[in-house]
């Protein structure tokens, strides 16, 4: 096996880790996600953050800058989202939408951040050669 494969299995592995935490804590729902779909959030977040670090092959720069632009669109997404639901009486549904895919971006981007150091950290270590 080569070492960047296991730079990689290493860093999915912490993103897995860190969504599981997140989900058996109910750390999103504790941040302001509703609690019906807080544990999806993290899944689907960690299935596209595994995606976006599997991006780095090609371009890390694209990899981290999706990282760090899902992170903070999502953010503000779910932010204005949340407070334009509630101040509709939950009949705003495109607001609704908003917070929902917005805790999407915001888990996707935070996970990603954690992979995609765990992948710049493994693969300082590996020679220029296997890179």
């Amino acid at each position: 096996m080569s070492r960047l494969l296991f730079a990689f299995m290493t860093a999915f592995a912490a993103a897995a880790v860190v969504a599981a935490v997140a989900v058996s804590f109910d750390i999103a729902s504790r941040f302001g996600a509703h609690p019906l779909w807080s544990e999806t959030v993290v899944w689907i977040g960690l299935a596209l953050a595994l995606c976006l670090t599997a991006l780095a092959l090609r371009s890390r720069s694209l990899a981290w800058g999706g990282a760090v632009t899902s992170l903070l669109a999502g953010a503000v997404s779910a932010r204005f989202g949340k407070q334009i639901f509630a101040a509709s009486f939950a009949e705003n549904g495109l607001a609704g939408r908003f917070w929902y895919f917005g805790w999407i971006g915001l888990c996707t981007g935070f996970i990603a951040l954690i992979a995609l150091t765990f992948l710049h950290n493994a693969q300082r270590s590996v020679p220029p050669a296997e890179r």
